[in-house]
């Protein structure tokens, strides 16, 4: 019986015989269905956080501008080729203040180029300059 447990005992005759086993069981059979409900939930979220990192980072590896991308602690998770190629190196894990000196972003006079803070999505390109994502989006729109 899946989900039950118990001990075998002696059962014994008053002057100590041996009768037989007992064994009492408590059927956990919700406890167990609960385990394997949240392993499979868990398994699933997993499943579907991997096959979606491998569709963006498909489809983001595809593109020929240098694309990096932050979580929302503004951590880099992810470099694009072009990217490694613009800047010479490709760092996960880095930090919003650690930007500018792990890619190398230095103005005209060679002085590291200091990151503003900022919210929401950005795009930051080879001009050097930040632009909110709808602008640049409208754009490269007007450009074609």
């Amino acid at each position: 019986m899946p989900g039950a447990s118990g001990e075998m005992m002696p059962l014994l005759a008053k002057d100590g015989a041996h009768l037989g086993d007992l064994k009492i069981l408590r059927d956990r059979t919700v406890e167990h269905d609960a385990a394997i409900r949240s392993i499979s939930t868990a398994a699933y979220a997993r499943a579907a956080a991997e096959a979606l990192a491998a569709e963006r980072s498909a489809i983001l590896g595809q593109l020929v501008e240098g694309v990096i991308v932050a979580d929302a602690s503004g951590r880099t998770t992810f470099v694009n080729d072009a990217a490694t190629e613009l800047h010479g190196v490709r760092e996960l894990g880095v930090e919003p203040d650690d930007y500018s000196n792990a890619y190398h972003l230095l103005t005209e006079a060679g002085v590291l180029e200091p990151w503003p803070r900022f919210s929401g999505p950005f795009l930051y390109y080879s001009g050097r300059r930040l632009v909110p994502a709808p602008l640049r989006a409208f754009i490269d729109f007007i450009k074609r």
